[in-house]
């Protein structure tokens, strides 16, 4: 005859708390989305997302050779770099 064998918890039983720690940690992180997502998103000019580009004048622009857009303080570096 086969015996029944019987499981005995031999653990500590956890508190009330490990059962709010997961949902606590949710809504947390989601909390920090949200504000996050806010700031990034905002209507003010403090966005961190790109705007739309502007297109410039065509003053702005050498439009002979190979076009380049640097900033002015790298025109002749660029400049010497298209020549070698």
């Amino acid at each position: 005859m086969a015996h029944a064998r019987h499981w005995q918890h031999d653990g500590g039983v956890g508190n009330s708390f490990s059962y709010l720690f997961g949902p606590i940690v949710a809504f947390l992180a989601i909390g920090v989305l949200v504000v996050v997502l806010r700031w990034a998103f905002n209507s003010r000019k403090t966005s961190v997302v790109a705007a739309a580009p502007k297109a410039g004048s065509q003053d702005e622009y050498t439009l002979d050779g190979p076009r380049v857009m640097v900033w002015p303080k790298d025109e002749q570096r660029a400049r010497q770099t298209l020549i070698s």
